[in-house]
């Protein structure tokens, strides 16, 4: 069977898991550090992809993803990684800031 695309923009559940996470009262910014790791499929995907850090910030209100540190993407056999990530949720869109590196396999 194809896979059913028709719910391709529709928002997707990930798991996550860190050592700590903190949350103000009030709701903002969830704080993630310590053996991050993100497992979903990103919009418009079939292909599972895992996202590593030591440290991650999640802006709920702006569905953002950013931290400073050393980020690794790995997602079918495909491998990115970088230092530095802003991610934005609603768009799909992300920019790794510096040392990017990636590996593709046949």
């Amino acid at each position: 069977d194809a896979p059913d695309k028709s719910d391709a923009n529709q928002p997707r559940q990930w798991a996550v898991r860190a050592d700590e996470a903190q949350l103000p009262q009030q709701g903002g910014v969830l704080a993630l550090s310590g053996n991050v790791e993100a497992r979903g499929t990103p919009p418009g995907s079939d292909e599972a992809m895992t996202v590593r850090t030591d440290r991650l910030d999640y802006d709920m209100r702006g569905e953002r993803l950013q931290t400073s540190e050393f980020v690794r993407f790995d997602w079918n056999g495909r491998e990115l990684t970088g230092t530095g990530l802003d991610a934005n949720l609603r768009t799909g869109l992300f920019k790794l800031e510096s040392d990017v590196r990636g590996r593709v396999a046949y």
